[in-house]
């Protein structure tokens, strides 16, 4: 072979191997592949191909607040729980209501009290303040207070004053309601009735001239231990004690009593008896008697037991039993009469 063949077959050969590698690097680039010359020799080797730019990731930033570009995804953020804040309903007060805005305010209620729960003599007497001369409360009262005065005393007691303390009022008339006998001064009594305006007194009176007012409990006076009623005899009585027989006997504290001169035979005194008490209180009563001498005893004919003493010249019987529906302490106070 002629060496002019020789180069042009070589010619042939080198353009084809570089129509191979262009191939090669075309479709390095369709593939996105990047292709990179090795450098095997020393630093002065010059690579043989076209160097490509290198493919780079940008950097990410961090968007500014309230500034977030267009076309990325918002960070996701755990929204915020927010508890619903508790409120305390506010409390109103509901308006009251003045004379003259067009509503007229109910009327207070108006306590007439009860047996074991009665009003005082002020209170009844301001809620009657009102009444118009001989007008009547709407009911009867039940009202408490201590007696000052008493005026006439029949079946029934006339002019009665009591007194919380404060308020004194008057009770026109009074009847003894069931179980009580009588009242006195310093008492505290419960009374139950109308009350009227009578010509401008405030008191309690009978009601259409049928409905009494009635006395319907007593609390003794401080002083009376036993809780009865009457606590000594009167001064008149002291008198009659001391013009017969010359002494004035203890007084047993009753329900009760009666004192009536006495005259039998050869015997002049005085007749006592009294309603309304215990064995236990006649008992304590006979021990008062221990400084007498003691004449002993006699049942009579009902089967009453009759205690005989004296001293001095005076004589003293007493007995206890049942009578009419009340025990009854019954004693004759004598001395013996020289008239024959």
């Amino acid at each position: 072979m002629s060496m002019k063949k020789t180069i042009c077959l070589l010619l042939s050969l080198f353009m084809i191997l570089a129509t191979l590698t262009s191939c090669n690097l075309l479709s390095s680039d369709s593939n996105e592949t990047e292709s990179t010359t090795v450098d095997t020799s020393d630093k002065n080797t010059v690579s043989t191909t076209e160097p490509q730019p290198q493919a780079t990731t940008p950097l990410e930033t961090p968007p500014e607040s309230g500034n977030q570009p267009t076309g990325t995804t918002p960070e996701a953020t755990t929204p915020e729980t927010t508890t619903p804040e508790t409120t305390t309903p506010e409390v109103t007060t509901p308006e009251t209501t003045t004379p003259g805005s067009g509503i007229t305010p109910p009327a207070p209620e108006i306590n007439y009290g009860t047996l074991n729960t009665p009003v005082s003599t002020t209170y009844a007497h301001n809620v009657c303040a009102n009444l118009a001369d001989g007008e009547s409360s709407m009911q009867p009262f039940y009202v408490k207070g201590k007696v000052t005065a008493i005026g006439e005393a029949k079946n029934y007691y006339k002019n009665v004053y009591f007194t919380d303390g404060t308020t004194e009022m008057l009770i026109y008339t009074i009847n003894m309601g069931d179980g009580i006998t009588g009242f006195s001064v310093g008492d505290t009594i419960t009374a139950y009735g109308y009350i009227k305006n009578y010509q401008g007194t405030i008191e309690m009176a009978t009601y259409n001239s049928s409905v009494y007012v009635y006395v319907v409990k007593v609390e003794p006076a401080s002083g009376n231990t036993s809780g009865h009623l009457y606590t000594d005899f009167t001064d008149e009585e002291k008198t009659l004690f001391n013009n017969t027989v010359g002494l004035v006997i203890p007084f047993i504290p009753n329900d009760e009593y009666y004192v009536e001169e006495y005259e039998y035979e050869n015997e002049v005194g005085i007749s006592f008896y009294t309603f309304g008490n215990t064995q236990a209180e006649f008992d304590a009563y006979r021990a008062l008697f221990s400084s007498y001498q003691n004449d002993g005893t006699n049942v009579d004919e009902y089967g009453d037991t009759w205690y005989f003493y004296s001293k001095n010249g005076v004589y003293v019987d007493m007995s206890f039993y049942y009578y009419e529906g009340a025990y009854v302490v019954d004693m004759y106070i004598y001395v013996e009469s020289d008239n024959d």
